[in-house]
């Protein structure tokens, strides 16, 4: 009896785990799309700080 209940205990900490991984991969991407490519970009690409800004992306589009 208490092996099945560690089984249960575990298995469901087991899918809340993956569970809250998932949602948090799945809002990445979706913020990631609402993104200008500038915006996502990796940090340390060579671009001065100020020129890869949001501000100053759209500031450049206008």
């Amino acid at each position: 009896m208490p092996e099945s209940i560690f089984l249960v205990i575990s298995s469901i900490a087991t899918f809340a785990t993956v569970w809250v991984w998932m949602t948090l991969l799945l809002v990445q991407f979706a913020a990631r799309r609402k993104m200008l490519p500038e915006e996502s970009a990796a940090p340390g690409t060579g671009q001065p700080a100020d020129a890869s800004s949001p501000e100053a992306v759209r500031a450049a589009r206008t």
